[in-house]
């Protein structure tokens, strides 16, 4: 989760950096500035695809857990069904 929390805090800055670019009009004002936009945009880019990601695998994570906690709920369940006959 800390992973996400650290993704999340990059990419409202990196946003922040490119949406005010966009509205200040700096972005078209030198060859510099619209190769630093695109670094910048792409870098945006990767690490959202990489939080999407850690949010699917903690998904998964979760339901594998649950599905366990599920399993050993029923197993106890069918231990104490058997051992009371």
């Amino acid at each position: 989760m800390d992973t996400i929390n650290k993704l999340l805090k990059e990419l409202t800055l990196d946003f922040g950096y490119i949406f005010g670019a966009i509205n200040q009009g700096r972005v078209f004002e030198s060859d510099t500035n619209m190769k630093d936009f695109l670094h910048k945009s792409q870098a945006f880019q990767i690490k959202l695809v990489n939080i999407t990601k850690h949010i699917e695998q903690s998904k998964i994570q979760t339901e594998k857990e649950k599905t366990l906690e599920r399993l050993n709920t029923l197993i106890d369940f069918i231990e104490k069904q058997v051992y009371m006959e």
